[in-house]
């Protein structure tokens, strides 16, 4: 059924809802604002074409959205990325073609923070190691696998936003010494969460943790590669909850192999798959190391986030549809197709 709205028909195009079903909430911002839900996990280009050139928004969470695909949305006036990474999408296609990208920045701060702090701690007190020792008997792993104190260790912050601040604030707690690295570094946070600003080459040299919080930019693509894993201490951890290409994984590979680094924390990476509906196990030299723990992509992931996520990721794309700008807007030199009121986010 066709629903409408002072006449005219709104239709939202919503991907990724078998990997990313819709919440109750999500779908709640639709309805009240009448704008029908075609619900889909992906999309063909061609067999689909009828249905791209009658959208009037595109919602997703983890799909591809590029050039060739925005060039179909006709009459799309948004694309909302229920995330805040947009790499996913081509943000000058959709200004070109003048659709507003949406995204949500800010909506698992605190779960990403404590998702790299519980990766520091089970690297630093080696909890994969003493739990597979104590399952098979081995007690003698609490003196044959040596832990090293955590108080008064370094740890390197590579990007200082909001996820990195959090990750400072709790870290303090743990009598840990912070240093941080970002071209935009805020001096006011850096002071008053008693972090050192630094550089990044000093950062790698002085760090026993060096977490990654940046966005996968062309100038952050292999921002860790083999030269940046050679400057790090032999007893260090590399801890990546940002974005997989951030760091070159065959170097990391190598880096964990050859004892350049004592190991890693994982939850993105840049060869696997993560999103795909129906994975296959994948014979990855990662997963063979001992000195590596991996979770899948989970680290923004907790009941409240992925409900509050979903509800602002439909509260942008129906700002726009009712002719407003959203709250974050990624293209804001962007010439809408709409006449939009309020603050450009």
């Amino acid at each position: 059924m066709r629903l409408h709205r002072h006449g005219i028909e709104m239709k939202i195009l919503r991907l990724n809802s078998d990997t990313f079903p819709m919440t109750p909430q999500e779908l709640r911002e639709y309805e009240r604002a009448v704008i029908e839900v075609v619900r889909r996990e992906t999309v063909n280009e061609s067999q689909d074409d009828g249905l791209l050139r009658d959208l009037d928004a595109l919602a997703i969470v983890s799909a591809k959205v590029g050039g060739s695909l925005i060039k179909r949305l006709e009459k799309c006036k948004v694309i909302s990325r229920y995330g805040s990474g947009t790499d996913n999408i081509d943000v000058p296609s959709a200004t070109s073609c003048a659709i507003v990208v949406t995204n949500v920045p800010d909506f698992c701060l605190s779960e990403v923070a404590d998702h790299t702090m519980a990766l520091m701690l089970g690297l630093a007190r080696k909890l994969l190691i003493m739990d597979r020792s104590t399952r098979a008997g081995e007690w003698q792993a609490r003196l044959n696998r040596p832990v090293r104190r955590i108080a008064g260790r370094t740890l390197g912050l590579v990007g200082f936003g909001g996820i990195a601040q959090k990750v400072a604030s709790r870290a303090a707690a743990f009598d840990l010494r912070i240093v941080a690295t970002d071209p935009r570094l805020d001096s006011a946070a850096c002071a008053r969460l008693g972090v050192d600003p630094v550089s990044l080459p000093e950062l790698l040299e002085l760090s026993d943790f060096v977490s990654l919080h940046v966005p996968l930019l062309p100038d952050t693509f292999h921002l860790i590669g083999e030269g940046e894993l050679r400057r790090m201490k032999p007893s260090a951890f590399l801890i990546n909850t940002a974005r997989g290409a951030v760091v070159d994984e065959s170097a990391l590979v190598k880096a964990l192999k050859e004892g350049w680094i004592a190991g890693a924390g994982l939850d993105v990476y840049e060869g696997l798959a993560m999103f795909d509906p129906s994975p296959q196990v994948p014979d990855h030299p990662l997963f063979k190391l001992e000195n590596v723990i991996l979770t899948p992509h989970s680290a923004g992931c907790s009941v409240d986030s992925l409900e509050e996520l979903c509800q602002r990721g439909a509260q942008n794309a129906v700002a726009v549809l009712k002719g407003r700008w959203p709250l974050h807007c990624v293209n804001p030199a962007v010439v809408p197709r709409i006449s939009l009121v309020g603050k450009v986010g």
